[in-house]
């Protein structure tokens, strides 16, 4: 409504064509707010006045008016707060100059609401048609997001309550992948939805790169007989504690049913970098709220404890700490590099490992220190290498520790609380004698001298 003085009075006003238009039709906002300016000309400078009167005597002011008047050209700002209520709100602007002005009625649509069955759609590598009924209490829009190539049709449908979304899913012949459904309330995002596709059929031998963190739940898929075909798996790229939870829980196996589902698992090019999140934050996942935490670099503790299944094992290559008991009874695994970065080998790390009889440490290794019962597999390790660095050992490292072959790096030999029990002690050239006249290495039958370097 606009409200200008006659010919007698002493002010007169105009709006601007488009504010004129905006004041007749009334200013509507959605429940994320914004702003209006309305321009407008007078005969005279005076300063305007602008009052609010809100419907239903609401006590919370939720608009906000800012204004300005020079030379003739004037403009008031109205600036409408964010809106949780469920209900429609209206207020009536009011500008005067002088004994002119003009009238505008404010209205905010209540905040948007759409509720579906559930936040995450599953669907198989095979491809399917699905229908997806959404609730609402406004207008709705979608938009659709995919990583890559887009691999579902859609159709939003009106129907006589809400809306259905009509889905045509493609069939799958790579890895998991998802798509993500933002769902519109007149024009504010209100939900998002995931939609996953399982992966193709697994070969025996499958190498997946990563190329974040955290992405592993969707690549893999969670379909346990399509996993069961996997034999061997390497992972290439970085990975985080939700990947390592996903590995576990998806491809380690425990007890009898172990035997039938053997895993060669090479970590090698796989680095270990902190965080527990999806690649994708908007990415629902079905996963504990809480993830054990991983430091940069660590492989957790307890993390194998029990793969009974591992038979073969190159951890990521960028580990500085293997935790406690985390290869602990790992019984199918015979074989496991440890990266030359590694410096800290915790408790029991490899106690259970019954099978096991290839631990491989390399000539450049930074081991430093090794905690309790490390060796105590209760089997017989054919060759075990340890470095000139390694100078912190726990009292009971070599508790019930055996070995054929045990290659050591040092040139005065250590004083170990306990001895491990060993068949062939190799040292380095001219170190024999002082080893034969040590108490703790003395009584090891036969040792021979070797050359670190060309060994």
């Amino acid at each position: 409504m606009v409200v200008s003085c006659d010919k007698d009075s002493g002010v007169s006003l105009e709006l601007a064509p488009e504010s004129e238009a905006a004041v007749k039709e009334g200013l509507l906002f959605n429940s994320e707010g914004g702003e209006v300016n309305l321009h407008f000309s007078t005969s005279e400078d005076l300063e305007p006045v602008v009052s609010v009167v809100y419907n239903d005597n609401e006590s919370y002011q939720w608009i906000i008016t800012d204004s300005y008047l020079e030379q003739g050209h004037g403009c008031v700002t109205i600036r409408c707060d964010r809106s949780d209520d469920s209900n429609t709100r209206e207020a009536l602007v009011t500008v005067v100059v002088g004994d002119a002005g003009f009238s505008v009625k404010v209205s905010q649509s209540p905040v948007g609401y759409v509720t579906t069955s559930r936040d995450e759609y599953v669907f198989g590598s095979a491809g399917e048609s699905a229908e997806i009924e959404l609730e609402t209490n406004g207008t709705l829009t979608c938009r659709f997001k995919f990583s890559t190539i887009k691999w579902i049709k859609h159709e939003l449908v009106k129907k006589e309550k809400g809306y259905a979304l009509s889905l045509n899913v493609d069939a799958n012949e790579g890895f998991g992948r998802v798509a993500f459904a933002d769902i519109y309330v007149d024009g504010v995002k209100c939900r998002t939805i995931s939609l996953r596709q399982q992966p193709a059929k697994f070969s025996e031998n499958t190498v997946i790169v990563t190329t974040g963190a955290g992405q592993l739940y969707v690549l893999l898929g969670d379909d346990e007989d399509n996993l069961g075909n996997i034999r061997a798996l390497e992972l290439v790229g970085r990975i985080n504690a939700l990947d390592l939870y996903v590995l576990a829980k998806r491809l380690f196996k425990s007890g009898a049913v172990s035997q039938h589902y053997p895993l060669e698992l090479d970590l090698w090019n796989a680095s270990i970098v902190p965080g527990d999140k999806p690649y994708d934050p908007e990415l629902s996942i079905d996963m504990p709220e809480q993830i054990p935490t991983v430091d940069y670099a660590t492989l957790p503790d307890y993390y194998f404890d029990g793969a009974a299944n591992i038979v073969s094992l190159r951890i990521p290559g960028n580990t500085e700490t293997i935790g406690s008991y985390c290869f602990r009874n790992c019984r199918g695994l015979d074989r496991i590099e440890i990266p030359e970065d590694v410096i800290t080998v915790k408790n029991g790390a490899f106690k259970g490992c019954l099978n096991l009889v290839d631990i491989v440490i390399g000539p450049e290794s930074r081991l430093k220190s090794i905690g309790n019962y490390v060796f105590d597999t209760g089997s017989r390790i054919n060759s075990l290498y340890l470095p000139y660095g390694l100078s912190d050992i726990s009292h009971d490292a070599f508790k019930r520790c055996k070995v054929v072959d045990l290659y050591v790096g040092w040139d005065v030999p250590p004083v170990l609380e306990v001895m491990p029990d060993v068949k062939v002690l190799y040292v380095p050239v001219g170190t024999k004698s002082a080893y034969e006249a040590s108490t703790c290495w003395s009584g090891i039958p036969d040792i021979i001298e070797y050359n670190p370097e060309i060994e």
